[in-house]
């Protein structure tokens, strides 16, 4: 459901020619959007980080992130962590139509009210509602009520950030929509829905159909055993 793309990119193929790493777990929508991006770029790939062996407490991680979290990225002698400012870099330096930057600091205010947002209003409610399913966290104590939260936040969001666009400021996705997406999608595969009773709206719904339209690599989210449709189905 959304996003049912043959498209040739997928969520482990390197460009000719690697160079930005994005370390972390194929599998999690915090790393996700920052693998999109570089994919969408032809300019890295995913480098697979053991989370469960503690590949992320080794030495050579915690001196790119000595905050032991994923996604990493690493580019040369630029390494960074936090999803949110990955985006940001790799719009800047390969995808500019993604984030302007100071050439327009208005649009960027813009986007990145809408990034953070993302992170800081719906991802928490995202968390109680799909990560039970996904086995990364616990069920919460009223399903009905993180339901009706999720997508309250979900519809304000959509409604205050894609206002008569398909996407954030306009026809071309941003990093904030990249940032979001994720979440939408998972939120709406067939084992969430029925083991929660959540329902994606239709603007929901549209969203994520239109970005998989336009988005050549969203087919991470989509193709190979470790991609977040394949993990989410295999919880039913």
């Amino acid at each position: 459901m959304g996003c049912n793309t043959s498209s040739a990119a997928t969520a482990n193929k390197a460009p000719e020619t690697i160079g930005v790493k994005i370390h972390g777990v194929g599998i999690s929508p915090n790393v996700v959007p920052s693998l999109m991006l570089a994919n969408e770029a032809n300019v890295g790939s995913l480098v697979p980080v053991d989370l469960m062996k503690g590949d992320q407490m080794k030495p050579e991680f915690l001196a790119m992130n000595p905050f032991h979290h994923v996604p990493t990225m690493e580019d040369g002698k630029v390494r960074i962590g936090e999803g949110s400012a990955i985006l940001r870099y790799l719009a800047m330096k390969f995808k500019q139509d993604a984030y302007p930057g100071s050439k327009d600091a208005a649009k960027s205010a813009v986007i990145d009210f809408a990034v953070t947002a993302a992170a800081s209003e719906v991802y928490p409610k995202f968390t109680k509602v799909v990560y039970p399913i996904m086995g990364f966290a616990q069920p919460p104590e009223n399903q009905a009520t993180a339901n009706e939260e999720l997508s309250k936040v979900l519809d304000l969001w959509l409604e205050h950030f894609v206002k008569g666009t398909d996407f954030v400021q306009g026809s071309t996705p941003t990093i904030a929509d990249y940032a979001i997406v994720s979440m939408l999608f998972a939120s709406m595969q067939p084992v969430v829905m029925e083991k929660t009773g959540f329902k994606p709206s239709e603007r929901h719904t549209k969203f994520v159909e239109t970005f998989c339209k336009t988005v050549k690599s969203s087919s991470v989210l989509t193709e190979g055993e470790m991609s977040l449709k394949a993990y989410i189905a295999s919880k039913a």
